[in-house]
């Protein structure tokens, strides 16, 4: 198919073109999961108060759940807020920088390490993440994090994850 073509040229030029089993067995298993099995390449953020109260204990109240429930924008600008260079709620940033593409990359500080290393301004065109070209090549560089270069990017990132999967470390990597 297109997309894995595209993304088998991205990663045998990128900084993963050491590809090995493991490290291709934990990407599918990490995308497919985010993903929902490549059935959706946006996160929708469309949940009930109790949905809300589950997913996200620390950011909402029960009163605040019932005002928050069924309004995505409202609940990615509250859940998202102030977190890695996302703004306050009221800058909407944790709706313009919600998860998208194949790995469902979320935070400003993620888009900006994207639109850095690949030379494309996802600041700009934050919805051209979840597109199947970009959100394919977004997840091989966001599986190329190393040590050397996680400067201001989210915990998750932080994890090397490619270093995890050769290590077979499925625990970490999730």
């Amino acid at each position: 198919s297109e997309l894995q073509s595209l993304s088998s040229s991205y990663l045998l030029k990128s900084p993963v073109s050491s590809i090995t089993c493991p490290r291709i067995c934990h990407v599918l298993g990490q995308v497919m999961e985010e993903t929902g099995d490549f059935s959706k390449y946006e996160e929708g953020l469309n949940y009930s108060a109790t949905g809300l109260l589950k997913v996200f204990p620390s950011h909402f109240s029960e009163l605040e759940a019932q005002s928050y429930a069924r309004k995505p924008i409202k609940i990615a600008s509250k859940a998202y807020a102030n977190r890695y260079s996302n703004g306050n709620e009221a800058s909407q940033d944790g709706w313009k920088y919600r998860g998208r593409g194949a790995i469902q990359l979320t935070f400003k500080s993620n888009y900006i390490q994207a639109s850095n290393t690949l030379g494309y301004d996802f600041l700009l065109y934050p919805d051209d993440i979840g597109l199947p070209y970009w959100g394919t090549i977004v997840a091989a560089n966001y599986w190329s994090i190393t040590k050397e270069n996680t400067l201001n990017i989210s915990n998750s990132q932080r994890r090397y994850l490619n270093q995890l999967a050769d290590n077979d470390d499925f625990n970490k990597i999730c």
